[in-house]
């Protein structure tokens, strides 16, 4: 039942697809990759997602939480894309990318949390049709090729801070999620019977993720962090299974830098080494797979504390590399993102608006979208 998968990248690849729910690079390998982060770390092009306790990147920021702590986000998007020579617009959905839960350990150095982030989305709906010659007759073929789920990353992490210029974190990670996939046939002669298949299929993974936070000075941080993750376990209702090898090595690291109270610049950079799937999903009909690398970069005015504007305005800018196409071109995505954020009930209560515009090209398509994510913090 990993047959029907393979049949829609080469569908993408032969025909003109009619529609798609999510976005059209997550039809080939595993789906298209989640981001680990809060809401303020997006507007920030991602630059404090080593340091952000919100973001599900290094394990070393849930040292931030010093008391009881949670937030989560929602993330609507509204996409149109070019593919082949046809045009989609207004294609609309809304998930929750990510929550954390966390709390300090006995008022000491140790504080934990308990998040959750979207690791890869794989919901697409696509409808093609063609001429085809069928015992001498002209006949036409809907062809409808479908999937809905995605996969989650479970993460538990534990922080300790040696003081306040250095922290130290280390998180466990479970990697899991479902599919329903299905594909069918409708001829326009009745006399030809429908073709009809569907499954669920199920992942399976686990990793580990060790990282730190330094402070040399009150201007400067400075974090890193390194992540392994097994093979992929993808097993099917009828029982046939295969192994995917995830990106094995992840490095990700980046750098504030606060010149005055109210401004705060960042920057963040990531690697992953995709590449050693590329074997296993072609042998599965899924395309290939690349290393990726990212950068990003936020500049974040305001907000800070006494003396400075309560509101504050983020800016970010972000470019990155895409990991899974259906061909040899290796797509990519560009990130523009403007956002605010207001805190209200004595500071114990948060609400973060993040806007988006998306550009992502390559592997035969073009795909631009308009993304809202609201973040909301709760401390009690």
């Amino acid at each position: 039942m990993l047959r029907p998968l393979a049949i829609t990248a080469l569908l993408l690849l032969a025909t003109t697809p009619l529609s798609a729910q999510n976005s059209v690079f997550g039809i080939a390998g595993l789906g298209f990759p989640g981001r680990s982060l809060g809401a303020r770390a997006r507007a920030l092009g991602g630059g404090v997602s080593s340091f952000d306790r919100e973001s599900g990147v290094n394990p070393a920021a849930a040292g931030a939480f010093r008391t009881v702590g949670a937030g989560f986000s929602v993330l609507s998007s509204n996409r149109d894309y070019e593919a082949l020579g046809s045009q989609i617009s207004s294609l609309k959905d809304t998930r929750f990318p990510s929550a954390v839960v966390g709390s300090n350990i006995g008022g000491g150095r140790f504080s934990f949390s308990i998040g959750y982030s979207l690791f890869m989305e794989r919901t697409y709906d696509i409808t093609t049709t063609s001429q085809l010659n069928l015992r001498g007759e002209t006949v036409t073929a809907e062809d409808r090729v479908g999937s809905n789920g995605g996969i989650s990353d479970m993460r538990f992490a534990l922080a300790r801070r040696f003081g306040e210029a250095v922290w130290f974190g280390v998180a466990a990670h479970f990697v899991s999620g479902s599919t329903r996939s299905s594909v069918s046939r409708v001829f326009s002669n009745p006399l030809f019977e429908t073709v009809a298949q569907a499954e669920t299929i199920e992942y399976f993974a686990n990793g580990v993720s060790i990282g730190f936070i330094t402070v040399p000075s009150d201007k400067f941080q400075i974090g890193a962090s390194f992540r392994h993750d097994s093979d992929i376990r993808v097993e099917t209702g009828s029982g046939e299974a295969s192994d995917v090898d995830l990106a094995p090595i992840q490095f990700n690291g980046g750098v504030v830098f606060r010149p005055q109270l109210a401004i705060r610049w960042s920057a963040s950079f990531g690697w992953k080494k995709w590449s050693s799937a590329s074997a296993d999903l072609t042998r599965i009909g899924l395309g290939q797979s690349f290393d990726t690398f990212e950068v990003g970069s936020g500049i974040e005015v305001g907000g800070a504390g006494p003396g400075t504007s309560p509101i504050p305005l983020r800016f970010g800018v972000r470019y990155a590399q895409l990991p899974f196409s259906v061909n040899s071109d290796q797509p990519t995505e560009i990130n523009l993102s403007f956002g605010t954020g207001v805190r209200f009930a004595s500071e114990r209560a948060s609400l973060d608006v993040t806007f988006e515009r998306a550009i992502r090209d390559g592997a035969g398509a073009n795909e631009k979208a308009w993304l809202l994510t609201l973040g909301v913090g709760v401390r009690p």
